[in-house]
């Protein structure tokens, strides 16, 4: 990832990840789910990728394929991933999984 003016840039992505893993201790559900939640949920963000969400989310699902993810797993990352932003302050459209819950709440 670039580096971002408004802080969506690796060192954000990694400060995600590690509250993710300390909510999920207390939380429970899927660690690894939660993790590549909370590393792909800014990789396709609209600040970086000027296609479509319908080509960002095949992108992201072609990258988990790609390195080896379970293809029953990939569904529910993208899902995840897409649908927890607070974008333009309004809350996601879609319900979160509770891991989708937990990376909300890192993020």
């Amino acid at each position: 990832m670039p580096p971002d003016p408004t802080g969506h840039d690796w060192p954000h992505v990694l400060r995600v990840l590690k509250n993710a893993l300390y909510i999920h201790k207390a939380e429970g559900g899927n660690e690894f789910i939660v993790s590549l939640v909370a590393l792909t949920h800014d990789l396709y963000d609209h600040k970086f990728f000027t296609g479509t969400q319908g080509e960002a989310e095949k992108n992201l699902a072609a990258l988990l394929h790609q390195y080896g993810i379970d293809g029953s797993i990939i569904p529910v990352v993208v899902d995840q991933a897409f649908n927890l932003s607070f974008k333009g302050g309004a809350a996601p459209e879609k319900q979160l999984s509770l891991e989708g819950k937990i990376v909300q709440d890192a993020d």
